[in-house]
C-alpha cells in the first residue's frame, strides 16, 4: 500500500507539473498562435522534466544508494520505484519529441532543424529511453537477463550522451539543463566506485552451488551469510 501511494504521488506531481500553469499571451513575437505557444511550452516543460527525473532513475537503481541507508527501505522497493520513474522519464522524453515534431511539420521554417546535430542527438536519446522501457519487460528479463543488463547499461549511456549533446548543441551551457545529465552520471559513477571498493574489501570468494530440485539451487559462500 505504501509503495502504491508513493508511486501515485510521483505520477500526480509529474502530471501537475506537466499540465498546470499555462498562460496564453497574444500578440506574441515568438509564437504566431496561442496553440503554438501552448505546444512549445508543453514541449519545453516535458523536456525539462525528463532531464530532472533522469537522476532519480539512476538513484533508485543503485545498489549503494544513500536512500537505502537513510530510509531503510528494501532494494526491491527502490527497484520498483526505478521502473516507474523510468517510465515517467521516457514518457516525458517521448512527449517532448513528438510535440516538437508536430510543431516542425505545422510551422514553416523548421525544415533545416531535422538535420541539425541537436535534433539528431535528441532523437537518439528519445529512442534509447523508449527502447529501455520496451526491453525491460519481465519476459525479456527472465529469458535473457545478462543480455538485458548489458543492453540496459549501453542504452543508458547512449541516452545520457545523446541528452547532453541535445542540450549543449542547442543552448550551450546557458540554462544549465546539462547539469541534470551530469548529476545522473555522478550518481552512476558513485555507485560503481562503491561497488568496486566493497569487492576489494571482501576479496575474491568461491561459491558452492548445490542442485536441490528443478526450481531451487543452494548457494554457499564461506564467510557470507544472508537473511531470506
Amino acid at each position: 500500500r505504501g509503495q502504491g501511494i508513493f508511486i501515485a504521488y510521483l505520477f500526480v506531481i509529474n502530471i501537475v507539473l506537466t499540465a498546470a500553469g499555462y498562460t496564453v499571451l497574444l500578440p506574441n513575437q515568438w509564437y504566431p498562435t496561442g496553440k503554438i505557444q501552448i505546444l512549445r511550452e508543453l514541449a519545453n516543460r516535458t523536456g525539462i522534466l525528463a532531464m530532472s527525473n533522469f537522476p532519480l532513475v539512476i538513484l533508485y537503481a543503485g545498489r549503494n544508494s544513500i536512500l537505502l541507508w537513510v530510509t531503510n527501505w528494501s532494494r526491491t522497493t527502490f527497484l520498483l520505484l526505478h521502473r516507474w520513474m523510468a517510465l515517467l522519464c521516457a514518457l516525458h522524453a517521448a512527449i517532448h519529441s513528438l510535440v516538437y515534431l508536430y510543431i516542425a511539420h505545422a510551422q514553416e521554417g523548421w525544415d533545416t532543424e531535422f538535420t541539425l546535430p541537436y535534433w539528431i542527438w535528441g532523437t537518439i536519446a528519445t529512442l534509447c529511453f523508449s527502447i529501455l522501457i520496451l526491453a525491460s519487460v519481465r519476459p525479456i528479463r527472465e529469458v535473457a537477463y545478462e543480455l538485458f543488463i548489458i543492453s540496459h547499461i549501453v542504452l543508458t549511456i547512449l541516452a545520457a550522451y545523446g541528452s547532453y549533446h541535445h542540450i549543449v548543441d542547442k543552448y550551450t551551457t546557458v540554462y544549465g539543463y546539462q547539469n541534470w545529465v551530469w548529476l545522473a552520471i555522478a550518481l552512476w559513477a558513485f555507485d560503481r566506485v562503491i561497488r568496486l571498493a566493497r569487492m576489494a574489501r571482501h576479496g575474491v570468494r568461491r561459491a558452492f552451488i548445490t542442485h536441490i530440485d528443478d526450481e531451487y539451487y543452494r548457494v554457499d559462500i564461506p564467510g557470507i551469510t544472508a537473511v531470506g
